[in-house]
């Protein structure tokens, strides 16, 4: 990392000596005075355009500025707007949240508190459940403790407030795309003139790539800017992980003799430790020198233009959807699009270098539409085990209800314990849902972070329609199991 700073910022050669003697990664512990630069070159803060970025307002163990800017709390969105417009929306987004509670205090929450500390229903309830519902500070305000009768007001305000909530939030839906659009107007990123293009032949070679993409498109002459080739670098991150965990025990190594604690037998010497990870960043930096003959060609690849309108016009004229291209792959032949040899791309506007997950690159749109049916029918599938559980556990409850005498101390207790069983396995299926959701997404390996988050929202919206068809096929089941038993 630190050679990679230094050659950021250019220093000469004696220079580079006396910064590598000032930092090194595996200090331990750490030198105070580099560990608060480092904290402050991570902060979100604007970087101070006054500022030259030498060797001393640089730290060297991020190679990001240390001299910063920080942003006042009451800015405005576009001073957020600096490193994407999904913050400026997520901190617009905390202030709607507190226009949100402060409507519904205003509405209903108000009166609610009011009226139920004007009740009575702790002071008149069964001795048997007083000490359930006992006149405290929390039970004075709340629900509980209100008069026992249907009040109107309340119900009228509840649903006014319900209502008002509603449209403003389809009000703020409209008003976040009416600001992510400014913003992005706003910001003049590479992205906005570049494509990213998928389905590329692998055997296509740079040049031809570049003078299919210099053409006419839309009828109008494309300035070609450059082009950046995607390869498949998954023998490098596979190499790059092997070094981050020699690091990793590198470092408890250094750990462990700054506390003077004994060393395991089963971790090898510091020096060798140090001695493989300079070999592994010798074999990394071989790899990124000469990428074109050890990797090979994803089949994507982006391309910059002069001017957005050119970048537009080429995604104007590649109509090809995933689906489309899939059928094409499949045998069903779209002829209708203009093709590369006998590919049909998918070409979309580039995003951010950030954005993209380069690992992934590589997937063929066949390969991820396989990947993706068969995480839905993993889904599916423990959705369908949970289901026959909490079936089968409502069917024994059933069975014993009909079985033990009304008001029996052991129905109490059956009841008790298939409740909380029940409770403990919806628990446990949701957790277990939400963490494979994810893991199946990864499975997927999409392209960018955000087609990546996409698929998650996509399958929790799935999840929810498959829970709704499963609640609704246990009640029918649930019902007719109660009606064969009576």
């Amino acid at each position: 990392m630190l050679d990679q700073v230094l050659q950021v910022i250019g220093l000469q050669k004696n220079e580079e000596q006396q910064m590598e003697a000032l930092y090194d990664d595996f200090q331990r512990p750490p030198k105070i005075s580099i560990a608060m630069m480092h904290a402050a070159a991570t902060k979100f803060a604007k970087t101070d355009q006054n500022i030259d970025l030498d060797k001393t307002n640089v730290c060297p163990c991020c190679g990001l500025p240390a001299v910063i800017e920080e942003i006042p709390l009451c800015s405005s969105r576009s001073e957020f707007s600096f490193n994407g417009s999904g913050i400026a929306l997520y901190f617009d987004f905390l202030v709607f949240s507190g226009i949100i509670v402060f409507t519904y205090i205003a509405i209903s929450c108000g009166y609610n508190i009011y009226v139920n500390s004007h009740g009575n229903r702790c002071n008149h309830i069964n001795s048997s459940l007083a000490d359930k519902c006992k006149t405290d500070f929390f039970n004075q305000f709340s629900l509980t403790n209100d008069h026992e009768q249907l009040d109107d007001t309340r119900s009228i305000l509840n649903f006014v407030s319900l209502v008002v909530i509603v449209f403003m939030t389809l009000f703020y839906r409209r008003h976040i795309n009416k600001i992510a659009m400014e913003l992005d107007d706003a910001a003049i990123l590479s992205s906005d003139f570049s494509i990213f293009v998928e389905n590329i032949p692998r055997d296509a070679k740079e040049i031809e790539i570049q003078e299919y993409f210099s053409q006419l498109f839309q009828n109008e002459k494309v300035e070609f800017r450059k082009l950046c080739i995607a390869y498949e670098i998954q023998p490098y991150l596979k190499l790059n992980t092997q070094k981050q965990l020699k690091e990793s025990v590198l470092t408890k190594v250094l750990e462990l003799e700054a506390e003077g604690k004994s060393i395991p037998k089963s971790i090898p010497p510091r020096d060798q430790l140090k001695q493989e990870i300079e070999k592994i960043s010798k074999e990394l930096d071989d790899m990124e020198d000469n990428r074109a003959n050890i990797f090979k060609f994803s089949g994507i690849c982006i391309i910059s233009y002069n001017y957005e309108r050119q970048a537009d016009n080429v995604c104007k004229t590649f109509k090809a959807t995933r689906f489309q291209i899939l059928l094409d792959q499949l045998g069903f032949e779209q002829n209708q699009f203009q093709k590369f040899r006998n590919n049909n791309l998918f070409v979309r506007k580039a995003p951010e270098p950030g954005d993209i997950i380069w690992g992934n690159l590589g997937i063929t749109i066949k390969e991820q539409y396989k990947r993706t049916l068969i995480t839905n029918a993993m889904t599916l599938l423990l959705l369908a085990i949970g289901f026959g559980l909490l079936l089968g556990l409502s069917y024994l409850q059933n069975v014993i209800n009909q079985n033990i005498s009304k008001g029996s101390n052991a129905e109490a207790a059956i009841v008790t314990v298939i409740g909380f069983a029940s409770s403990i396995l919806i628990l446990v299926i949701n957790t277990v849902l939400a963490k494979m959701i994810i893991k199946f997404a990864e499975l997927e390996q999409q392209a960018t972070r955000t087609d990546y988050n996409i698929s998650v929202a996509n399958s929790l919206i799935n999840l929810v329609y498959y829970l709704i068809l499963f609640n609704y096929l246990k009640y029918l089941l649930t019902h007719q199991q109660i009606k064969k038993l009576v």
